[in-house]
């Protein structure tokens, strides 16, 4: 693909703009329409009665705690192409989802959106281009919502495992201690 190709893909992108936190050219929607991750807590053991009603007293711990790695996932899933181009993602918004690209290959990509980007991407190396390019394309995959769905559903049963391990690990000691 031809530079000039690739900048105008990414300038085809809207930026996303958060309050005073700043605007992203680079950003991905991350939200999850229609899903709930604690809908089946069946044959989780005999915690299943303790599990439901942590759940919904914890929820939204549970649902942080799943929004959290989720930045941290998708750097992990290409990390050659991450590490190698220092690409930093972070979460922002009012709910976290947006998926926002912060730097890339030493830059500092918060606000620079618009005419200042293409400016940018016009001066930058044709390789450096299509690697950015390739980046975005990776995460736009990585980012469909049925994706999504599957990465916090393990976010959530990892989550119910350390729930589990710490309720059986307390259950023995209250034994030791009867």
């Amino acid at each position: 693909m031809r530079k000039k190709d690739c900048v105008e893909a990414l300038m085809a992108r809207q930026p996303y703009r958060y309050g005073n936190d700043g605007c992203w050219q680079i950003n991905f929607n991350a939200k999850i329409h229609n899903f709930s991750p604690f809908e089946d807590a069946k044959g989780w053991g005999g915690f299943d009665n303790s599990w439901r009603e942590f759940r919904e007293d914890h929820g939204n711990e549970i649902w942080e705690f799943a929004i959290y790695n989720l930045a941290d996932y998708f750097t992990k899933a290409y990390p050659a192409n991450f590490e190698r181009y220092g690409v930093e993602l972070n979460l922002h918004g009012r709910m976290n989802g947006h998926l926002c690209m912060e730097k890339w290959d030493g830059y500092d990509l918060r606000n620079v959106i618009n005419e200042d980007f293409e400016e940018f991407l016009r001066h930058t190396h044709h390789t450096k281009v299509l690697a950015l390019y390739d980046i975005v394309c990776e995460l736009d995959d990585l980012t469909d919502e049925a994706n999504l769905a599957r990465m916090f559903d393990n976010e959530v049963e990892n989550f119910r495992r350390e729930w589990e391990y710490w309720m059986i690990d307390n259950h023995a000691r209250y034994l030791e201690c009867v």
